[in-house]
């Protein structure tokens, strides 16, 4: 009687793991908004090997700038450019937000090389008119921030717009690493006065709220965060071209 009744517990128990691990496994649609930049660039080219990877899964993606209510509209998570999110999501960091100032070499070499942030009273300063105040550009300086007034011959609300003119060598812009990284990393773009641009944003994974996180929302950020690294993949190559940089200076001095 006791064997049975031990055979019966031990057979609950499996059905038990096995009920678990059915659970566990991404299943579903899984749907996602994310910025137009970030989703087209660096979110949309993981789908492939993602839904490769879980079969069982399906997904709606959205790619929008429009900041989606998802409990109103229905979706599991998004992916978004901020410095702070809503308190009322759950946030996972995916990456920082690293800016750059730069141009093409041919336009420094041309108008010269920004040393202060000063300097740029000289340069044709290319606008992304959905951030900060037009015609003023905020740096940190040793001593805290600095304002500088900033004038130019384009101002446009879209950064993947902006980077082009300044790709096609018309002016300086403030733009993500996530956007210009590999025109940095090919010599396309020279970057200027990085050690006056701290990070102030992040990407973000965001969901509701909830006592069980679904799985297929948690396989999607650890298969994001696993693609982009501890340190970025658009970053990885000016990182190392910085830190050589740096350590050729202290040689030198």
């Amino acid at each position: 009687m006791a064997a049975h009744s031990g055979r019966i517990l031990e057979e609950a128990h499996q059905l038990e793991q096995v009920v678990g691990s059915i659970n566990d496994e991404p299943r579903g649609t899984l749907r996602v908004s994310a910025s137009v930049a970030f989703g087209t660039l660096h979110t949309a080219p993981t789908l492939t090997d993602f839904l490769t990877a879980y079969p069982r899964l399906k997904m709606e993606l959205t790619i929008t700038d429009r900041l989606i209510d998802l409990a109103e509209e229905g979706y599991d998570m998004a992916i978004r450019v901020t410095a702070q999110p809503p308190l009322t999501l759950v946030a996972r960091k995916l990456a920082p937000v690293r800016c750059k100032l730069c141009g093409t070499p041919a336009y420094f070499e041309k108008i010269g090389l920004p040393l202060i942030p000063a300097d740029l009273v000289h340069h044709n300063c290319l606008n992304y008119t959905r951030s900060g105040e037009h015609g003023l550009w905020r740096f940190n300086g040793p001593k805290g921030e600095i304002d500088v007034p900033v004038s130019g011959s384009l101002h446009v609300d879209d950064d993947e717009a902006l980077s082009q003119a300044v790709l096609g060598g018309l002016g300086v812009a403030l733009l993500p690493t996530f956007i210009i990284g590999k025109d940095l990393q090919a010599g396309k773009l020279q970057a200027v006065l990085s050690e006056y641009i701290p990070v102030e944003r992040h990407v973000y994974a965001m969901y509701l709220p909830s006592r069980h996180l679904p799985a297929k929302v948690r396989a999607f950020i650890d298969f994001l965060i696993a693609r982009i690294g501890t340190e970025p993949y658009w970053d990885r190559d000016n990182v190392t071209a910085a830190i050589a940089i740096g350590a050729a200076s202290l040689t030198l001095g």
